[in-house]
């Protein structure tokens, strides 16, 4: 049951990061209400997807992502293949062959969890950075 859920978690690894969208069109919903004269409001998302530099920083962005569900998914594969295996031979495994295999296979899927969150944290600190 363990395994079961790991293998579920192990699935949803990385978000993938969007790049950000243009501002919506100027009116009175375009940022949540009607123009009021002499304010005006700046969106730093806006100004920021509609810049040459901005889409530039987004499409790597991207990339960054692109890479990093790519490597995870090479690891992901085995992974899940040796979570399955487990789970159909566990019924003829001792109590301890199965606890140490469980054991094991319980580690490694840990470790990748750690690493997804690792790269995916990576990610969003690199996109937050860029977006000040």
């Amino acid at each position: 049951l363990l395994v079961a859920s790991l293998l579920a978690a192990a699935g949803l690894a990385v978000t993938p990061v969007a790049p950000v969208q243009a501002a919506p069109a100027q009116g009175a919903d375009a940022l949540g209400g009607n123009p009021v004269p002499g304010v005006c409001m700046l969106s730093r998302e806006a100004v920021f997807a509609n810049a040459k530099v901005g889409q530039a920083a987004s499409q790597h962005l991207k990339q960054l992502a692109d890479q990093a569900t790519s490597q995870l998914d090479t690891q992901r594969a085995p992974l899940q293949g040796d979570g399955q295996a487990f789970q159909q031979k566990a019924q003829a495994l001792s109590e301890a062959q199965r606890k140490q295999q469980g054991q094991a296979l319980q580690q490694r899927m840990e470790a990748f969890q750690t690493q997804a969150s690792e790269l995916n944290d990576r990610i969003q600190l690199t996109r937050s950075k860029v977006m000040e």
